[in-house]
């Protein structure tokens, strides 16, 4: 698995030069390709910024709040414990 890895990481730096060219020669526009990163403005980090806004209004509290964060948040310091995963959560 390490030899995949280091294999994946040094493919994905050879074509990383080309991978917005290749996008673009396609003549896709960012309205359908949706995504923050690539687009052809070049703004990244403000379209970046906007997207994740959108998608998680402030305020809202996620699915998995109560399950997961709420216990860490108001366990008792004092005593040993350890923190068990669920099955969904372990790969």
């Amino acid at each position: 698995m390490d030899w995949i890895r280091s294999k994946v990481s040094q493919l994905c730096k050879e074509v990383r030069k080309d991978a917005i060219p290749l996008t673009d020669a396609f003549g896709i526009s960012d309205y359908v390709i949706n995504s923050p990163f690539g687009r052809y403005d070049g703004n990244i980090y403000e379209h970046y910024f906007a997207a994740v806004q959108k998608k998680h209004e402030a305020g809202a509290i996620p699915p998995y709040f109560q399950r997961q964060i709420y216990p860490l948040l108001h366990r008792n310091l004092d005593q040993e414990e350890t923190l068990e995963l669920d099955d969904e959560d372990e790969e």
